[in-house]
């Protein structure tokens, strides 16, 4: 696995600057399609692959990310660990960060902050900004369970696009309750009414 970077002083534009980061070939292939099939090509077969418009140290943080120990997927990384495996076709390390994101974001809506926290708001921005389906089916739950008040409440905190779709769903939910229930009392005081003795004046 071979890095290169633009070398960024003005003075010397045509310079390269190379960092050479070994790993093995059929280990990293098996994660990336993007590099399985660089390095197993039907015209040639390298052992080099060159990866452009990264930096030396977000590629080491990928690769600690799928080597063992298998370094943590936190708020520190996620997004630049997201942000590679869309580019490198890394499905595994996609999941990690779905999963990551769900899992704190199911503990913000448990805290006693009840759902509309900063750090919600971060991940929410992250789950938009990815389009991630499994922490928005949090959300949506959570959001399933809220009355109107808290519905409405959430809605002025969080602007997260998701957020918001999430709540007006819920909202027509309530609303359309709302509106079968009373319907049905109406129906019920109709009913009511037809068996109800007519009044007799004496």
């Amino acid at each position: 696995l071979c890095y290169r970077s633009g070398w960024e002083k003005a003075v010397r534009p045509q310079r390269i600057r190379f960092t050479e980061l070994y790993v093995h070939k059929e280990y990293v292939s098996q994660f990336s399609k993007n590099w399985k099939k660089d390095l197993y090509s039907d015209e040639k077969s390298t052992s080099t692959l060159l990866i452009k418009g990264r930096k030396v140290d977000d590629i080491k943080e990928l690769l600690q990310c799928i080597y063992p120990p298998f370094k943590k997927i936190d708020s520190d990384n996620c997004e630049r660990i997201m942000e590679m495996a869309l580019e490198y076709k890394i499905k595994h390390l996609q999941d990690r960060v779905a999963l990551y994101l769900k899992e704190e974001l199911d503990q913000q809506i448990k805290s006693k902050y009840g759902g509309a926290s900063n750090i919600m708001m971060d991940i929410l921005q992250k789950v938009d900004r990815f389009e991630l389906d499994e922490p928005r089916e949090v959300l949506a739950n959570w959001y399933g369970k809220q009355n109107t008040s808290k519905v409405r409440d959430a809605m002025n905190k969080v602007t997260s696009p998701t957020a918001v779709c999430l709540a007006t769903q819920r909202m027509n939910v309530l609303d359309r309750k709302l509106r079968e229930a009373e319907k049905k009392n109406k129906d019920l005081e109709t009913k009511l009414a037809a068996f109800m003795p007519t009044a007799q004046y004496f």
